[in-house]
């Protein structure tokens, strides 16, 4: 799932490009299914559970939330990177008007050196 970034590209950007996504995504949702299967299987067990049900349990706990952990994540990574190409791009159309206003500005400045 790419994210297109208005101009036209054989491959859009997608978060797996961005040099921080990826990482961030992998140690979230990595500590997220720990902790929550340590306070799942603990809460269990104080709950009276046995220790097999209650590491059971843990397991269960901490793998659906490793999915929705990464879920979240891609979803947040999608719209910083999506910010992030918006931002690049307005920066680059304000460099290339600064640029043009520098050309147009030498070019009058050498027409008036030419004219006296």
């Amino acid at each position: 799932m790419g994210l297109s970034t208005g101009t036209k590209q054989s491959e859009p950007y997608t978060i797996h490009d961005h040099p921080r996504a990826m990482r961030s995504i992998e140690t979230t949702r990595s500590w997220a299914a720990l902790f929550t299967f340590a306070v799942g299987g603990l809460l269990s067990y104080q709950a009276g559970s046995t220790l097999f049900d209650a590491l059971a349990r843990g397991i269960i706990a901490g793998s659906v939330m490793f999915l929705l952990a990464w879920g979240v994540s891609v979803m947040v990574w999608r719209e910083l990177v999506r910010a992030e190409l918006v931002k690049a791009r307005e920066d680059i159309r304000e460099r290339r008007q600064k640029a043009r206003e520098a050309i147009i500005e030498a070019q009058r400045a050498a027409a008036e050196r030419h004219a006296k």
